[in-house]
């Protein structure tokens, strides 16, 4: 019966964990550039300036349980352009009118009935797109790393 190399064993598991950190590290943030990719190229709506895209960042967290890729906008519009909302009334708040142009002519109002928009799930999309990236990234690495182990 052979023995065991207990010291070549706790080399190897040392490497592989290593690879393993260095694996999913580079993994989640392909997934986040694949994310962000996404956001800008298949928003799901017509962008006016681009800002809302523009604004949307992923970055790659650790926490207790491990690492995890977080994508976030900080923009006003995002959460209303990714959950959509219900016909509302928007007021002058500021000023006593609202200022918009409309047909080539500029028009003032007290208030205007918008109708809502629907959900567009932009970041829940471009979250999905990093996710499937992802997978297909740690499979195939972690494939060739078992192979040198």
């Amino acid at each position: 019966m052979p023995l065991l190399d207990l010291g070549n064993v706790k080399q190897r598991h040392s490497w592989l964990l290593e690879q393993h950190d260095r694996i999913v590290t580079a993994a989640l943030n392909d997934g986040g550039r694949a994310a962000l990719d996404h956001i800008d190229k298949r928003p799901g709506f017509t962008p006016r300036t681009g800002r809302t895209q523009d604004a949307t960042k992923a970055r790659m967290m650790r926490t207790a349980g491990g690492k995890l890729m977080r994508i976030s906008n900080r923009t006003k519009v995002a959460r209303f352009m990714e959950h959509g909302t219900k016909r509302h009334i928007i007021r002058a708040r500021r000023k006593k009118f609202l200022r918009f142009k409309q047909g080539g002519a500029w028009v003032f109002r007290k208030a205007v009935n918008h109708p809502g928009n629907r959900a567009y799930l932009f970041m829940r999309r471009g979250a999905l797109t990093g996710y499937y990236d992802v997978g297909r990234t740690l499979r195939a690495s972690m494939r060739s790393v078992a192979k040198q182990f």
